[in-house]
C-alpha cells in the first residue's frame, strides 16, 4: 500500500522538483498516473494521480502536450494521442497498457514529437496493433516491450503526411507482424531500429511495405525466428543494414524489386531455410 509517510516522502522531492502539481513544463505540462489513482478532476500530482494514461491525456495535459509519469507498477489501457505527449515509465516497474479485442493500444495521430518509454504493450493475441502511427509527426519508441498482437507490434502508416520513427532498446515479439510500413505517396517515411529484438513473429519481422518514399536503417538488431526476417517492396524503398543479425527465420531475407536493401559488410545473415533477392553492397562512410 502506498502509505501516509511515503506520500509525505513523495511530496517532498515532488516539491524540490517542482512536481507537486501539474505544472508547466516548457510548452506542456507533467501528470502523474498511477494503479491507485482516481480519474478525477485535479488529479495528476504525485501523490494524487490520475488512473488511466487516456485521462492524464484528454483532461490534464494543456493543448500543447506535456509529460505522463508513471509511478508505480499497473495496467493504464489503451491511450489515443492527438498531441505532444512523453508517456515515460523510468523504472517503477511493468508500466503495462492494453486494449480490447480488434483494437489498438496506442494510436499516434498529431502533428508533434511523441516519446513512448518503458512500456509493456500486451496484446494478448486479441488486440490489432501494439502502437499505430496515422499521422506526420516524429515518434520515439524507446525501451518498450511489444507482443502478442493479431496485426503489428509497430505499424508505421503514412498517409496523412510524412513520419519520421525511431525504435530503440525494445523487444517486439509474438505477433502477426513485427515492425511495418504502409501507405501511398506523395508522403514519406524514414526510421531507424536500433537495437532491437524482433523474434517470433509469424509472418514479417520487418516489412517495409510503404509504396512511397521510403528510408529505413536497421542498426544492431536482432531479427529471428519470423517468418521473413526481412520483407521490402516499394518502388523508393531503400534499407539500411548495419552490424545486425537474421537467423533462425523460415527466410532470411525477401526483397521485391526494385526495392534495395543495402548491407554494410558487417552483418551476420545466417541459419535462416533461404534468402529472395539481392542485397546490395555498400562501403561505409
Amino acid at each position: 500500500m502506498f502509505g501516509l509517510k511515503a506520500c509525505a516522502a513523495l511530496a517532498a522531492i515532488a516539491a524540490t522538483i517542482g512536481l507537486c502539481a501539474p505544472v508547466q513544463a516548457g510548452a506542456g505540462i507533467s501528470a502523474w498516473v498511477s494503479a491507485a489513482g482516481q480519474d478525477v478532476s485535479g488529479c495528476g500530482i504525485v501523490t494524487s494521480p490520475c488512473r488511466t494514461f487516456q485521462y492524464a491525456h484528454d483532461n490534464i495535459l494543456g493543448a500543447n502536450g506535456g509529460d505522463i509519469l508513471v509511478r508505480d507498477s499497473g495496467n493504464y489501457g489503451p491511450l489515443n494521442i492527438t498531441k505532444s505527449v512523453s508517456v515515460v515509465n523510468d523504472s517503477a516497474g511493468t508500466a503495462g497498457t492494453g486494449a480490447p479485442a480488434n483494437q489498438t493500444t496506442i494510436t499516434v495521430n498529431t502533428l508533434g514529437a511523441v516519446l513512448l518509454k518503458g512500456l509493456t504493450l500486451d496484446g494478448v493475441n486479441g488486440a490489432y496493433n501494439g502502437v499505430t502511427v496515422l499521422g506526420p509527426g516524429n515518434v520515439t519508441i524507446a525501451s518498450c516491450t511489444v507482443m502478442n498482437f493479431s496485426r503489428y507490434g509497430v505499424y508505421i502508416n503514412a498517409s496523412t503526411g510524412n513520419v519520421n520513427f525511431s525504435i530503440m532498446d525494445t523487444l517486439v515479439q509474438n505477433s502477426i507482424q513485427g515492425v511495418g510500413t504502409d501507405g501511398i505517396g506523395p508522403y514519406s517515411v524514414s526510421g531507424d531500429l536500433n537495437n532491437v529484438r524482433i523474434v517470433g513473429n509469424s509472418l514479417a519481422g520487418v516489412n517495409a511495405a510503404f509504396l512511397g518514399a521510403q528510408h529505413l536503417t536497421i542498426a544492431d538488431t536482432l531479427i529471428s525466428r519470423n517468418n521473413d526476417g526481412l520483407f521490402a517492396s516499394g518502388a523508393s524503398a531503400v534499407v539500411a543494414l548495419r552490424h545486425s543479425t537474421i537467423t533462425s527465420n523460415t527466410q532470411g531475407y525477401n526483397i521485391v524489386s526494385p526495392a534495395v536493401v543495402q548491407t554494410y559488410g558487417d552483418n551476420v545473415i545466417s541459419g535462416n531455410g533461404g534468402n529472395s533477392g539481392t542485397l546490395t553492397p555498400v562501403s561505409p562512410n
